[in-house]
């Protein structure tokens, strides 16, 4: 998974940083799937489209019952590990 960093996500930049960062040609010659999760701005709560650093660097299935971000990237990771 590769995370946008502030004002990066699609809604910012479209495509480029997707198409452009590099790992999709990493991807490419190791064979490999690369998920791009997005967030959307919140004009109150989010206005730069930011993640939640904070939930991504814990254990993840703790938190999913109250944290959206946080279930989005499980269920994401589960749907990769079944293809």
């Amino acid at each position: 998974m590769v995370f946008h960093g502030c004002q990066q996500g699609e809604e910012y930049v479209g495509d480029t940083f997707v198409k452009e960062a590099g790992y999709n040609e990493v991807a490419a010659l190791n064979n490999f799937i690369i998920v791009y999760p997005q967030v959307k701005k919140d004009l109150i709560s989010n206005p730069n489209g930011c993640f939640d650093w904070s939930v991504l660097f814990h254990d993840c299935t703790k938190l999913i019952a109250r944290d959206k971000e946080a279930s989005s990237l499980q269920n994401a990771k589960r749907k990769q590990q079944l293809t």
